[in-house]
């Protein structure tokens, strides 16, 4: 993992510690704990912490207890490039990684974001931006040198 951009964005939904301390209990999940686990995420989400809430990416609150790795991956190709493009991660990092991915230089993503003479962008900048983002939430299975 890299480090393409710094800021904050949050996702519209919001659920208090008491919400999901709710929803926790009827799950299966919570239901197949040790009861010292279940102890330690009560203080977790009903204690005195100073967290009155969370911002989760989630329909409903039910889908935070769906730990599948494809689910989990969905949910973040789902949600990450809005909340990354609201954070204010450009293009100018989306370049990077895309060609940190590719193996090109950071130059030659450039001079097609940019249009040869940098003063109007490429007609396909668009695609490549496009393509670019799907190579970025596309997983660890399109890093360089895997079939």
């Amino acid at each position: 993992m890299f480090l393409i951009g710094l800021g904050s964005a949050v996702p519209p939904r919001r659920y208090t510690q008491r919400e999901c301390w709710a929803a926790l209990q009827g799950t299966p999940l919570f239901a197949s704990l040790a009861p010292g686990s279940r102890a330690l995420l009560e203080r977790v989400l009903c204690g005195e912490n100073g967290i009155v809430s969370r911002h989760l990416a989630l329909e409903s609150l039910q889908e935070a207890f769906d730990l599948r790795p494809d689910t989990l991956h969905a949910r973040f190709a789902r949600h990450a490039p809005e909340l990354a493009t609201q954070a204010g991660v450009g293009e100018d990092a989306l370049a990077a990684e895309v060609a940190h991915r590719l193996g090109v230089a950071v130059e030659d993503v450039g001079r097609l974001l940019d249009g040869q003479a940098g003063r109007q962008p490429a007609p396909q900048a668009g695609l490549f931006l496009r393509l670019g983002r799907g190579l970025l939430w596309a997983g660890p299975a399109l890093q360089q040198g895997e079939d």
